[in-house]
């Protein structure tokens, strides 16, 4: 009996030939809400203390840097110069850009020297410039763990001095009333007219070997040497015997820089004669082989 049922069942399935619809069933898709946007704020490092040890111009160096954002304050000493007793030390300041790193030291009120360099994994490299004299040295810094070697924190608090930074001393600035001068100023004015004669005799030495753009420098900065000498000749009375003789000193100093710049313009001149009273085939016959051609 359920066997037959069961066919029955079946039987009224498969003989419906009429087409059933399917309902049509509405599909909702749901759009996922956007997540709001959360604005980074900058990352803004903190003010951190780094400490160095290398080697300026052959030297080694303790140096301790604070730094806050791009402003850079900072010491070092000599080791050579602590191991003999002397406890002081050089400041400077300067601005960091990436890893691009100036530093200015420099000695109460005016600068005595450039730190231009990079700073990238820990190593700070670069030239120093003297400003006494202009002459360069190499140096190289590597970061490392502060400890009694280095500066305390409130030691690299200072305020920065109130001086334009250029390593170049402009004369004109210079404008001194010498008669009332006292013995301290006078020791700052010898210091500024050394400083920039070094700079003239090292430009003159450089052209008398040749160096044309040395020359266009020296020439440039002859006229406001000159024009300080005859200040300072009027004003022989004012200076100790001590400031007298290192006048002097300066001075010749400047005349053997003068005589360097007249031999090297004496080169330029019978340089500049040979090749107008050579003529052109002359010319072509004395020009130096070019390899390949």
């Amino acid at each position: 009996m359920l066997a037959v049922v069961s066919m029955a069942l079946v039987s009224c399935g498969g003989g419906n030939n009429d087409k059933q619809e399917t309902p049509e069933v509405a599909q909702k898709i749901e759009t996922p809400a956007a997540e709001p946007v959360v604005e980074e704020a900058p990352i803004v490092e903190e003010p951190s203390v780094h400490h160095f040890m290398g080697k300026v111009a052959g030297s080694d160096v303790h140096m301790s840097m604070y730094v806050d954002g791009s402003s850079v304050l900072g010491r070092y000493y000599y080791d050579s110069q602590r191991k003999k007793g002397n406890k002081s030390s050089m400041m400077f300041f300067g601005e960091k850009d990436d890893d691009s790193l100036e530093l200015t030291e420099f000695y109460t009120d005016h600068p005595t020297g450039q730190f231009e360099g990079d700073w990238n994994d820990g190593v700070y490299k670069g030239t120093f410039t003297r400003a006494k004299d202009g002459k360069t040295f190499d140096f190289e810094l590597t970061e490392a763990e502060g400890g009694e070697a280095f500066f305390a924190d409130d030691e690299l608090a200072f305020e920065i001095p109130d001086f334009e930074v250029d390593m170049d001393v402009d004369l004109d600035d210079i404008d001194i009333d010498f008669s009332g001068a006292g013995s301290a100023d006078w020791d700052k004015i010898l210091d500024e007219y050394e400083q920039y004669v070094n700079k003239y005799y090292s430009f003159a030495e450089k052209a008398s070997k040749g160096n044309a753009s040395a020359m266009t420098d020296a020439l440039s900065m002859a006229e406001k040497a000159t024009s300080l000498a005859e200040k300072l000749d009027r004003a022989d009375d004012n200076l100790s015997t001590a400031q007298m003789n290192r006048l002097l000193k300066i001075q010749n100093k400047m005349a053997e820089a003068a005589m360097k710049m007249a031999g090297a313009a004496s080169k330029v001149e019978d340089m500049m004669n040979d090749l107008e009273n050579m003529d052109v085939e002359d010319l072509l016959k004395n020009m130096p082989e070019i390899p390949g051609f």
